[in-house]
């Protein structure tokens, strides 16, 4: 991180030619905070949660969206200025115009993951319950509830999934970042969503990076059950929800689902936070499967590497008989911002399968 501080500082001084001293100064003095303050500042987060620490992990969290943009910008101004020779003049104009720009973006990105999108989505299912024929559910991930969104954030997305009115809320994982959080205050104006047939949750890997067990409670408390490598019969859609820790590679993902029955006379749904292995849910017999954990990329381009890392990033995809649906989430880690993404509640319904 300070390498790549120090080559934005070396390359914005020639780029731009600056020669006075005061702005010399004040640009090494935004350099090395930008560069020390994130690490510090998540250190400082996982000590302590008060409105002092979470503004000043925002506003380091903050300077990464912008710092991701202008060391993309910094990067093609030298390429282009290298490979197409361009003069002095020519240089200073290109980085003006792509620090500009890369500060809107960054600013933009700040304010996108303010709006909560909904998302529709129709999965086609065999043997199609009556009552999901005109019923929804809402499928949620990754509200990362910590120093940057708290309970202000889980009252507007609750008011949202209540007019939706679904007939479930199904939580993919990492509900909370990590940080130390009133866990149960953070999470109680949930407690106002209350679909007839419930609400569920599976872990994420961010449920395992701190207080554990009172991260669960929380959730608990609020009325939302926990499906730990579990199925659970939703007006005759068959949902199986495990556990991120217990699936996190394919050999204890095979021992999981060893232990998994699925009912053939029925629709089979798998929820797992994370989108990688399902070939094996696919070869168990699931119809579909619904995950988040990739936000795809949060920040554009970083999905396509997402996509190279887990095979899925974002959207619905089909996988021989099974369809997977890989959600953006709603909430954000690191960089608070999303730039080419969304922050989404998936509205699902089901429609019968052509047989």
């Amino acid at each position: 991180m300070a390498a790549l501080h120090l080559f934005i500082y070396k390359s914005t001084v020639l780029l731009l030619h600056i020669t006075s001293h005061p702005w010399l100064v004040i640009l090494r003095i935004i350099m090395i905070l930008g560069a020390v303050s994130f690490p510090i500042l998540s250190a400082v987060a996982f000590k302590s949660f008060n409105k002092l620490a979470r503004f000043a992990y925002y506003i380091s969290a903050a300077w990464l969206d912008l710092f991701y943009f202008t060391l993309i910008s910094t990067v093609v101004s030298v390429l282009a200025c290298g490979l197409l020779k361009i003069n002095f003049q020519g240089a200073h104009v290109l980085a003006i115009v792509l620090d500009s720009a890369a500060i809107i973006i960054g600013i933009y990105s700040l304010i996108n993951t303010k709006i909560i999108r909904t998302t529709k989505l129709t999965i086609s299912l065999s043997s199609l319950p009556e009552f999901w024929k005109s019923k929804n559910l809402v499928f949620l991930a990754d509200m990362h509830l910590g120093p940057v969104n708290s309970a202000n954030f889980t009252k507007r997305l609750a008011a949202k999934v209540v007019t939706l009115n679904p007939q479930t809320v199904i939580i993919g994982g990492d509900i909370f970042d990590g940080p130390p959080i009133n866990a149960y205050a953070a999470l109680e104006p949930f407690k106002k969503v209350q679909p007839p047939l419930g609400k569920y949750f599976v872990t994420g890997n961010h449920e395992e990076y701190g207080n554990t067990q009172g991260f669960l409670k929380a959730i608990n408390d609020c009325g939302i059950t926990v499906l730990e490598n579990q199925s659970v019969d939703l007006a005759g859609i068959n949902f199986v929800g495990v556990d991120c820790k217990a699936t996190g590679n394919a050999d204890k993902f095979k021992n999981v689902l060893n232990d998994i029955i699925l009912p053939r006379d029925k629709p089979n749904i798998l929820i797992k936070h994370v989108p990688d292995n399902l070939k094996l849910a696919e070869a168990h017999g699931f119809d579909a499967g619904l995950s988040g954990h990739t936000h795809n990329g949060q920040l554009y381009p970083l999905g396509y590497l997402a996509r190279w890392i887990y095979g899925y990033n974002y959207g619905l995809k089909i996988l021989n008989k099974m369809q997977i649906y890989v959600s953006s989430g709603v909430g954000t880690w690191g960089p608070p911002g999303r730039f080419g993404t969304r922050a989404e509640i998936v509205l699902i319904n089901f429609k019968e399968a052509n047989k």
